[in-house]
């Protein structure tokens, strides 16, 4: 903004250029050392939005569309910019501050309102997410956490950033078999747990994710804490065999009551 509001003052002060000529559709300006520190702080945030958008474009298969038209916008308006900068020859018969700004705001409409990045329903499913008792991790082909929702994190006890990118079987103890996939329902659901035998139980559902065309973009796994059903299994287990003991030693008594009984009768 300090940059923008100097530049669109400069005929009051002149700091961001000396000197400028009119030649044709475009302006040859004489840059001052101050206008020189703008365009590194322009073209500084440029990069730092270029690797973003990159960032976003390799990792987030479901937004690479609107990520790559981001990325030629992008590219484009500061080719443009460049031209004008360094007085090089303009290919268009267009003013090139117009193109440079037409250019980005067009594609950036197209990305955000053609794909519907400004849709609710992205934001409902992240709040449902949020708010998920059970803990759900998206693994990608390659058996790597890529997300995890809060529940997951406290779970594994790390955040999100400490979880992407590791390994799913460093943090679950999944036996090959449930690595692999399946289209058995049965064989997508197992149990596992956590710290050792006394730690809490988890029943894990696996889900497979594919694309349209049917290829494998990696597996949905849901924890979901079963640590008291088991507590509650085991203490009927417990209880059953109590009654069961106690049965018994009444069964004993009685036929020893009887037996001696008969005894002492005869």
């Amino acid at each position: 903004m300090v940059v923008g509001g100097l530049v669109l003052t400069n005929p009051l002060h002149g700091i961001m250029w000396t000197d400028a000529v009119a030649g044709g559709i475009n302006v040859r300006v004489t840059i001052s050392v101050w206008g020189w520190v703008g365009l590194g702080y322009y073209f500084a945030l440029a990069m730092l939005n270029l690797v973003v958008l990159l960032q976003l474009f390799v990792v987030s298969p479901q937004h690479r569309r609107p990520a790559g038209l981001m990325l030629v916008g992008h590219v484009a308006s500061r080719y443009t910019f460049l031209h004008e900068v360094f007085s090089l020859d303009y290919p268009l018969p267009l003013p090139p501050d117009a193109v440079a700004i037409a250019i980005p705001f067009s594609f950036y409409a197209v990305a955000l309102l053609g794909f519907h990045v400004f849709d609710p329903v992205p934001a409902a499913r992240k709040a449902a997410l949020a708010q998920m008792v059970e803990g759900m991790l998206v693994v990608d082909a390659e058996g790597d956490i890529v997300d995890a929702n809060p529940t997951a994190q406290k779970i594994l006890g790390h955040s999100a950033a400490e979880l992407r990118g590791r390994a799913v079987g460093e943090l679950l103890p999944l036996a090959d078999s449930e690595r692999e996939s399946s289209d058995d329902v049965g064989a997508n659901r197992f149990e596992i747990t956590l710290g050792g035998e006394s730690g809490p139980h988890f029943l894990v559902s696996r889900s497979q994710l594919k694309d349209r065309g049917g290829r494998s973009l990696g597996q949905l796994l849901m924890l979901h804490d079963v640590t008291e059903q088991k507590d509650t299994q085991a203490r009927l287990l417990e209880h059953q065999e109590m009654v069961a003991a106690l049965r018994e030693r009444e069964h004993l008594a009685r036929e020893l009551h009887d037996g001696v009984g008969q005894v002492l009768g005869m």
